[in-house]
């Protein structure tokens, strides 16, 4: 009974094992091919003219595709969680695990707390986790730099400079803690809610705030 019981979870854990360590192998196998196969062909119809190079190119080119479409899915590897956020004369600090941004107020154009709809949320991340819940929100100007920040909001608010910087809950604060600290540094960039958020940029949707 024991040594059956025992082949059962050896065999559970091989299948555990294959069914994670397959996807890899296969991605990391398929992804070089598939840029040779399209390099080769690129290069084939280019400078020999071979017709047959045009089937290849579009079949190669067709899984990069899936490849990127595949990698857009899938959460960034950066983190997402802040564990520190410091707001002084000079900007804000962000601190995650292992990354630290820093974005000087000459950058900012906006700044405000916010409490979005989950569909205001950048959809690759746990964006249940944090709907209706007080969020640090920047407004980047437009001729700034874009911070290598991943942001908890969707790719449309990216689109118009917004970043999701992080959590009130994350860094352990208060929606009036926030705001005493941003109206002390920020000055004018701050934004106390959704309605001036709208007041300033019409390019903003009432459901986008």
């Amino acid at each position: 009974m024991f040594r059956s019981l025992g082949g059962s979870v050896q065999r559970f854990f091989q299948g555990v094992l294959f069914s994670f360590l397959f996807p890899v192998a296969l991605f990391a196998i398929l992804l070089p091919v598939s840029v040779l196969f399209f390099v080769g062909s690129l290069l084939t119809l280019v400078i020999v003219g071979d017709p047959h190079a045009v089937f290849l190119l579009i079949v190669s080119g067709g899984v990069l595709a899936l490849f990127a479409r595949l990698n857009r899915l899938v959460p960034s590897g950066k983190d997402i969680r802040v564990h520190e956020l410091v707001v002084d004369r000079s900007g804000l600090t962000i601190q995650r695990t292992r990354m630290r941004n820093h974005i000087p107020w000459q950058n900012i154009a906006q700044i405000g707390v916010l409490q979005p709809e989950r569909r205001s949320f950048n959809q690759r991340t746990t964006a249940a986790r944090y709907e209706r819940k007080p969020l640090l929100v920047v407004r980047i100007r437009p001729d700034a730099p874009a911070p290598d920040i991943v942001s908890i909001l969707s790719d449309e608010h990216l689109q118009l400079g917004y970043l999701g910087l992080c959590m009130l809950g994350d860094v352990r604060s208060s929606r009036q803690e926030m705001n005493n600290a941003l109206e002390r540094f920020a000055g004018s960039k701050l934004v106390h809610n959704s309605r001036q958020f709208l007041d300033r940029d019409s390019r903003l949707r009432p459901d986008m705030v």
